[in-house]
């Protein structure tokens, strides 16, 4: 943390994503700094990350330290809040002069040992009330602006509600130009993570509170009679195999009824295993398409050759130990509710499609590319 802003408290993560329990101890670093009191209250304002969002400690210490918490609207963060309005552009600007300047004067490549000083001086050049201030006037928070959003901004909106009304009638043979060349449509993602729309939320009070420790308890019991079913499961198949066992031994023929009768569990056994690793290939296969980077223009390019790369029955089929999406942390074994997975071409690495923004083709992750 060498040339770091004074008081700065150092986290990481190995996937370079925030995490709940970072998110928490940077909001206890935010209180012992700004000390909340009755008197002098704070209103603290993020954006639906689920960090943000479905973290009870966090609502816990927000409440207990006279901070509310209120969650921006979901899309409207680009408008409205401070930080991106006012304090990032200049950030970047300053940190990128920064880096310019460095290897200018030093002969050799920049590490990640020499971001932290860079990044401070950035930092303190832009760290101004004047910038701080703008963000809430430009967002329309303080002083209160109701009209931030203009009618230019709905016209995607009002686009997509025209598209879907009924056109008129032609007894005619008619053709128009938008038969010659109809407009493109956006193609709409579908999800099966069960994440339901968002909107702007005051996290701290009691609802939201009260539905996020129920919405959490559901989850424990869901995922305990779960885990009962397989349980029971288990020694219902043990139990078959001891009462099949039974009488081994009591003459020639039996012995052989016996070993009929293995051969045939032992075929179910295989048969179902195929099943099921059947399914598990099926949840995380790797569409066999050309890979396109649809967050930039830059399109991934690889020394490989199509017939090098690897077939989807050659793909390898991540463990229940090693498959964790380095962007969430969720494990594969808490899946319940059939998350799609993708591996990334490079690194073998796993994550949840959604996570990745992943929608079809090769997948490289943002560290192989980077």
């Amino acid at each position: 943390m060498k040339g770091a802003p004074v008081g700065s408290n150092g986290r990481s993560h190995p996937s370079s994503w925030i995490q709940t329990y970072l998110f928490t101890q940077w909001f206890q670093h935010f209180i012992d700094y700004v000390k909340p009191s009755a008197a002098s209250p704070v209103l603290l304002l993020f954006d639906g990350h689920f960090s943000h969002t479905k973290n009870l400690e966090l609502i816990d210490k927000a409440r207990q330290n006279h901070v509310t918490l209120v969650s921006l609207p979901p899309h409207c963060t680009h408008k409205i809040q401070p930080m991106d309005k006012s304090f990032m552009g200049p950030l970047k600007t300053y940190y990128s002069e920064e880096i310019r300047v460095w290897l200018r004067e030093n002969n050799r490549p920049l590490t990640a040992y020499d971001i932290v000083e860079l990044f401070g001086k950035a930092y303190r050049k832009c760290q101004t009330g004047e910038i701080a201030a703008r963000g809430f006037s430009i967002g329309g928070i303080y002083p209160f602006n109701r009209y931030v959003f203009t009618d230019s901004d709905y016209v995607a909106a009002a686009h997509d509600e025209k598209e879907n009304r009924p056109g008129p009638s032609h007894s005619g043979s008619v053709t128009t130009p938008f038969d010659i060349s109809p407009i493109p449509t956006t193609r709409k993602r579908t999800s099966n993570r069960g994440r339901k729309s968002g909107k702007s939320e005051i996290i701290s009070n009691s609802p939201y509170k009260n539905e996020l420790e129920e919405a959490e308890k559901r989850r424990i019991e869901r995922q305990n009679k779960l885990t009962k079913n397989e349980d029971q499961d288990k020694h219902v198949v043990q139990g078959k195999g001891k009462e099949n066992s039974k009488g081994k031994g009591k003459g020639v023929n039996k012995g052989k009824e016996q070993e009929k009768e293995k051969e045939k569990r032992k075929g179910k056994e295989i048969d179902e295993k195929e099943k099921r690793e059947g399914k598990t290939a099926a949840k995380r296969m790797i569409l066999q398409e050309e890979f396109t980077d649809s967050d930039s223009d830059a399109t991934f390019k690889s020394d490989e050759s199509e017939e090098e790369l690897p077939k989807e029955d050659q793909v390898k089929q991540p463990t229940e130990d090693d498959c964790t999406c380095f962007f969430c942390d969720g494990k594969y074994a808490d899946d319940r509710r059939g998350e799609e997975w993708v591996q990334c071409l490079m690194c073998e690495g796993w994550v949840h499609s959604e996570c990745a923004g992943y929608d079809h083709g090769y997948y490289v992750c943002d560290f192989c590319k980077g």
